[in-house]
C-alpha cells in the first residue's frame, strides 16, 4: 500500500503540505479518494466474477475485517447482496445534471450503492440494470441531491487532466459528498 509519507518523501513535499494540496485541486483527502477508489475496483472484480476474498485482496484491502468495516458504507449493501445484483434489496435513484453530464445516483436504506455519469439517462438506468439486475429499483426526485454541483468546484487546474481522471475524481467527491 502506498502511503502519504511515501508519496511525499518522491514528490519532494512534506505529507502535510501534500495533503493539503491534493485536497485543494482535488476536494478530497487522499484517503477519501482513495477509499473511493478501492471500493470501485472491488465493486469491479466482484462483477467480473471473482470470489468476496479474492476482490477484497485485489481492490487493496488487508483482510476481509477491513473490507468488511468499509462495505455497507461504501456500497450500501453487503458484499454478498452485491456479488447477487442486489437481490431482495430495494433501490432509490435519481438523475440530476453535472458539470460532466449527466449524474445517476442509487442508494439503499444503508447509503450509496452506486453513481454513474453519462450523457443518455436511459444509457444510466440500463447501466443501473445492470449493475443490479436482482434489485427492485425505484426513480425518486433528485431534489434532494442538487447540491451534487457542487462536487465539481475545484481547483481550475483540474481541468487540465485527462477527462477520465476528472470523471473519478468527480465520482469520488460525490461518493464522499452523500456518505
Amino acid at each position: 500500500m502506498i502511503t502519504l509519507h511515501a508519496v511525499s518523501q518522491v514528490s519532494g513535499l512534506s505529507p502535510h503540505h501534500l495533503q493539503e494540496t491534493f485536497k485543494r485541486f482535488v476536494g478530497l483527502s487522499p484517503k477519501a479518494f482513495c477509499d473511493a477508489r478501492r471500493i470501485a475496483r472491488f465493486k469491479q472484480h466482484l462483477r467480473a466474477g471473482q470470489s468476496i476474498s479474492d476482490a477484497c485482496y485485489a481492490a487493496g484491502y488487508g483482510s476481509s475485517r477491513a473490507l468488511y468495516e468499509k462495505a455497507r458504507k461504501g456500497l450500501g449493501m453487503t458484499p454478498d447482496t452485491y456479488r447477487r445484483g442486489g437481490k431482495g434489496i430495494y433501490i432509490c435513484y435519481a438523475i440530476t445534471e453535472s458539470a460532466l453530464g449527466n449524474a445517476l445516483v442509487a442508494r439503499t436504506e444503508q447509503g450509496v450503492c452506486t453513481v454513474l455519469l453519462g450523457e443518455d439517462d436511459p444509457v444510466l438506468i440500463r447501466e443501473l440494470r445492470q449493475e443490479f439486475p436482482a434489485a427492485v429499483l425505484r426513480h425518486k426526485s433528485s431534489a434532494k441531491w442538487k447540491d451534487m454541483k457542487s462536487c465539481h468546484d475545484v481547483d481550475p487546474l483540474l481541468s487540465k487532466f485527462p477527462l477520465s481522471l476528472q470523471c473519478r475524481i468527480f465520482l469520488a467527491r460525490i461518493w464522499n459528498h452523500l456518505q
